[in-house]
C-alpha cells in the first residue's frame, strides 16, 4: 500500500510511503516499510541533518553506488525519532536530495534489494 503525502506537482518536496497491508498514520513513532521523499535541498545541505547522529555513535554511515551515484547510507537511530532503528540512503538527484528510507531492520534486506534496483535520469 501506498500514501502519498506531498506530490510536488507545484514544487516543494515529494513524500510517498509504503507498507505491506496498509500504511500506518505518518509520525516520528510509526513504523512504515518505506519513505521516499525528494527534497527540493541541495545534497550537501541535507546530509547535515545525519551528522550529530553519526558523530554520537546513534547512526553508522556507508557509502553505495545507486544508479552510478554514491549514496549515503546510515544505519541506525534514525533522525528526529525517539526509538526507530532503520536505514536511510540519501543521494543527490540533479538538483534535489533523494531519501529513501526504511524505519524497522525487519526490512533491511528489502530496503538493499530495493535500493540496488533503482534507476532514475540524470
Amino acid at each position: 500500500s501506498v500514501y502519498e503525502a506531498k506530490d510536488a506537482a507545484n514544487g516543494g518536496d515529494y513524500e510517498a510511503y509504503l507498507n505491506p497491508d496498509k500504511v500506518y498514520p505518518v509520525s516520528a513513532s510509526s513504523i512504515n516499510a518505506l519513505r521516499v521523499v525528494i527534497k527540493n535541498q541541495a545534497y550537501d545541505s541535507y546530509i547535515k541533518t545525519y551528522d550529530d547522529y553519526v558523530k554520537s555513535g546513534r547512526m553508522s554511515v556507508a557509502v553505495r553506488p545507486i544508479n552510478g551515484e554514491n549514496a549515503n547510507v546510515y544505519t541506525g537511530q534514525l533522525p528526529n525519532t525517539d526509538k526507530l532503528q532503520g536505514i536511510a540512503a540519501v543521494f543527490k538527484v540533479r538538483d534535489k536530495t533523494a531519501v529513501i528510507q526504511t524505519d524497522a531492520m525487519v526490512f533491511e534486506g528489502d530496503f538493499y534489494t530495493l535500493i540496488d534496483s533503482v534507476k532514475f535520469n540524470r
